[in-house]
């Protein structure tokens, strides 16, 4: 099962709410808006 990169929150497949985003190639989905926006400005300390 996936995490959220940033609060460790399990996260479903096919979830109809999902937040992705791309990093180096790699997509990383997100339990909010809000994590997605703290990760991509800084992604480096989620690597």
């Amino acid at each position: 099962m996936e995490r959220c990169p940033v609060c460790g929150m399990e996260l479903y497949e096919n979830r109809a709410n999902e937040f992705p985003t791309m990093h180096l190639g790699q997509r990383y989905r997100f339990c909010s808006a809000e994590h997605r926006d703290e990760f991509e400005a800084t992604p480096g300390e989620y690597d």
